[in-house]
């Protein structure tokens, strides 16, 4: 009862000529073709308002013949969380939750996704890391330390997911022999042990393990797109247009700033500046990867559709030389943002800074009390 399709980002290249590859060329494109209103939100729906009988859940009968009468006698009746993308006669994705399953040895207070699917049509929308965003934010709320999900082997989901700190639980099998993936939310006292990066692929989203961080400007506009979620987020500045970077885990930042010192696992805490506001941190990051470079396909091919640049944007930036590009993994929207009226903010920020800054020290320790990372 799980099947997931989210596609990758790439770009050709040879030389100055080089063009985007079809299924590149598709996700920058794929929006404006299909104009779907504001940027997508996962909302929680009753299982008995779902239409199982929609052409979206046509794969998950075909290999799970049960799967209407497990629906109408199990989620239904129990009201298990169900989060969907899109209208609940035909979403476009869903995850349905089980709290407390601790099956295969785990702990009891695991939660199961017992089903996870995104559209086929929903191509290079990232709707599969939106929807993952925002079942692990619930799970842990439960509270849970650990989620699992049976996956068939066959199923690209398993290599996705891995991405994402799921691991292949050794030993086991569901009936059907299905693997067992499971994801740890906490660390217990292993954190001290593992670097900032692997602590947060492992345990995150919502998970930090704070030893650098950097503060990052991001003018309003730009943070609206990339941070749909936010509190601040004009949405209706952008409808019409669903835009992939505001879904995605995975993120893109790029600048021309002269800062190459942001590195895999330092903190991101990205400062929006509105009037009135005077610095309004609402979003933070981890740093997963950095490219620079003036080469526009190079990082094209870095980027994807994961920043909200199109190619066109991209070249001229690289035209006016060097870009920094930072690949980094979105860990959290604060439900309050910081500003300058929170008590020990000016520790963190003394004022909206013009390029990528490092976090002074007395910044880092109010940043690890508000965290507790």
């Amino acid at each position: 009862e799980i099947t997931v399709r989210d596609w990758s980002s790439d770009v050709c290249s040879s030389d100055l000529t080089h063009v985007l590859d079809a299924r590149q060329f598709l996700e920058f494109l794929e929006p404006a073709r299909h104009p779907s209103g504001p940027p997508p939100r996962v909302s929680a729906e009753p299982a008995s308002q779902i239409n199982v009988r929609s052409s979206f859940f046509s794969s998950l009968v075909d290999r799970y013949p049960e799967f209407h009468d497990w629906w109408r006698g199990k989620v239904v009746p129990q009201e298990r969380t169900t989060f969907i993308v899109g209208d609940p006669g035909d979403p476009q994705a869903l995850a349905v939750i089980k709290e407390y399953d601790a099956d295969y040895g785990l702990p009891q207070d695991t939660a199961k996704i017992c089903t996870f699917k995104v559209s086929a049509d929903a191509r290079g929308q990232r709707y599969g890391e939106l929807l993952l965003k925002a079942a692990i934010q619930y799970i842990r709320a439960i509270p849970a330390s650990a989620v699992f999900l049976e996956v068939a082997a066959d199923n690209e989901l398993v290599k996705w997911l891995g991405r994402f700190g799921f691991r292949v639980l050794p030993g086991k099998q569901a009936a059907n022999k299905d693997k067992v993936m499971v994801k740890r939310l906490t660390a217990g006292g292993r954190r001290k042990n593992l670097d900032p990066w692997t602590y947060h692929k492992i345990y995150g989203p919502g998970a930090l393990h704070i030893q650098k961080a950097f503060l990052v400007p991001i003018l309003p506009g730009w943070h609206d797109r990339l941070f749909p979620g936010s509190p601040s987020a004009q949405l209706s500045l952008f409808a019409g247009v669903t835009e992939p970077c505001g879904n995605a885990i995975t993120k893109v930042y790029i600048s021309h700033t002269r800062s190459r010192q942001p590195a895999r696992g330092d903190v991101l805490v990205f400062v929006e500046s509105r009037i009135g506001t005077g610095g309004r941190v609402s979003n933070l990051g981890v740093v997963e990867s950095v490219l620079v470079s003036a080469d526009p396909i190079e990082v094209l091919r870095f980027a994807g559709s994961r920043t909200v640049y199109t190619p066109q944007e991209v070249d001229a930036m690289c035209s006016k030389g060097e870009v920094h590009v930072m690949k980094f993994r979105h860990d959290r929207t604060l439900t309050t943002p910081w500003g300058p009226a929170v008590r020990g903010y000016d520790a963190l920020v003394r004022r909206t800074p013009q390029s990528i800054a490092a976090v002074r020290k007395e910044g880092l320790e109010w940043l690890k009390q508000q965290l507790g990372g």
